[in-house]
């Protein structure tokens, strides 16, 4: 997610969460769990991914 992105959703109040894992399942846990950091910093690769 880019810089841009990040910024919209943080001055609407919304945090964006970082995922610990590839599997949506261990994300759940973790945000349950409070796990989860929140992304601060926009992605640094461009669109090649």
């Amino acid at each position: 997610m880019g810089m841009k992105a990040i910024q919209m959703f943080q001055a609407l109040g919304i945090a964006v969460l970082k995922g610990v894992s590839m599997d949506s399942l261990e994300n759940v846990k973790a945000f349950i769990k409070g796990g989860m950091e929140e992304l601060t910093e926009g992605c640094l690769a461009g669109h090649a991914h």
